[in-house]
């Protein structure tokens, strides 16, 4: 056999030098173990990892560990149930224009500033209310176990409201998924009726004739203003309160307000 003889330049040619110095195992994590046709293993950069396992923790992954089912974690997830919020917010909103209820007249944003968020209003037809008179608005709460829903929800109520001459307001909340539980929610409510009253010339109404009322976790949130619960603070004075409640229950609860709060009434 006739031996073959490399140039040593050629051979420089065919030599492997990599452009970036590899990565250490204090840097990464190894994923294979050497091979002897691939001396070098693979590895995963630590920042890499991190950005994995923050996702994995945002989706719930971790609740497999717990042994919860896994389409528990992700389903009730923020960034999952932020978008299936928005998406069944426009489904709502396109089902019931399609069945004629009608679509508020602008949507606004309100703020206290702490609190902020967005409100649908729904204004009375010209005919049902008395020209020149500030009318009542209503402050309307929707349902979802205050992890879920949208203020679309309230169209047909608001739609309701608005026929008989009053301004309606259906106002978007914090929901408990973004980190500030039921107290955020309870923050955001007083805000809307802060606001509202704020606004009270601008919107044409009476701010001592401003109502609220929700369905399900809206109604406890209506519930929280009239008897004057707040987040770190006292109960709220008598002033501070909505002119009415309205809400919905199976039954009367038989319960007056607290001593000093008679000023809100109840229509359960």
């Amino acid at each position: 056999m006739r031996a073959v003889t490399i140039d040593s330049d050629l051979a420089t040619l065919f030599t492997f030098t990599p452009r970036k110095p590899p990565i250490t195992p204090i840097q990464g994590v190894l994923l294979s173990a050497p091979h002897p046709r691939n001396p070098c293993p693979m590895l995963l950069p630590v920042p890499t990892i991190a950005s994995l396992l923050a996702a994995a923790l945002a989706l719930n992954l971790h609740y497999v560990l717990l042994g919860r089912p896994f389409l528990e974690g992700p389903l009730t997830s923020r960034p999952v149930l932020a978008a299936g919020n928005a998406a069944v917010g426009k489904l709502v909103r396109r089902t019931l224009t399609r069945e004629g209820v009608p679509e508020p007249d602008r949507t606004e944003t309100y703020s206290d500033g702490t609190s902020s968020g967005r409100v649908d209003i729904y204004e009375p037809e010209a005919e049902s209310v008395s020209l020149g008179e500030p009318r009542t608005a209503i402050v309307y709460f929707h349902s979802g176990a205050f992890i879920a829903g949208h203020r679309s929800f309230g169209a047909g109520v608001c739609g309701f409201f608005a026929s008989h001459g009053a301004v309606c307001l259906s106002a978007s909340y914090r929901l408990t998924n973004s980190g500030d539980g039921v107290a955020g929610c309870i923050q955001d409510a007083w805000a809307v009726l802060r606001w509202t009253r704020a606004n009270a010339g601008r919107l044409n109404i009476n701010p001592s004739r401003v109502v609220v009322a929700g369905d399900s976790a809206g109604g406890l949130l209506a519930t929280s203003l009239g008897t004057g619960l707040r987040v770190g603070a006292g109960v709220a004075a008598s002033e501070e309160l909505p002119a009415a409640v309205i809400g919905t229950s199976r039954r009367r609860s038989g319960r007056e307000p607290a001593r000093g709060q008679s000023s809100c009434s109840f229509v359960l």
